[in-house]
């Protein structure tokens, strides 16, 4: 005769138990990865706005002290970040044209970061 399992105190665990504890278990890993995916693409988007922050009034010192050659988008490159400076075309309506678009391009060029400078070039 076989013996009862549940007369011995070994009954065990169902199915259903088991599988609802995985996926408990399956939901709980899900959203700590995410949470742990978040904050590293946070911590690295600072990163990122911090050197953009740091590169800035460089690329400003730079505008001021050199000499204009004319170019109506001058453009350039510093601590290895590409910038280009536009008119916006709102001042030149509000007779302000000391206020240009300063574009910082991030490393490969796809994304980039819009300040508003004051901007005079100084004629050669």
């Amino acid at each position: 005769m076989a013996a009862d399992p549940a007369a011995h105190g070994e009954e065990g665990f169902s199915l259903i138990e088991v599988l609802c504890a995985f996926v408990i278990l399956s939901i709980s890993a899900a959203i700590v990865l995410q949470t742990v995916q978040l904050a590293a693409k946070s911590s690295a988007m600072a990163e990122e706005k911090m050197t953009i922050l740091t590169v800035v009034p460089k690329i400003e010192l730079a505008i001021t002290t050199a000499e204009g050659g004319g170019d109506s988008s001058p453009r350039g490159e510093t601590d290895g970040l590409h910038w280009e400076i536009e008119p916006v075309p709102f001042a030149e309506e509000q007779d302000d044209e000391g206020i240009a678009r300063l574009r910082v391009f991030l490393p490969g060029g796809e994304r980039h970061y819009d300040f508003l400078i004051n901007y005079h070039p100084r004629s050669p």
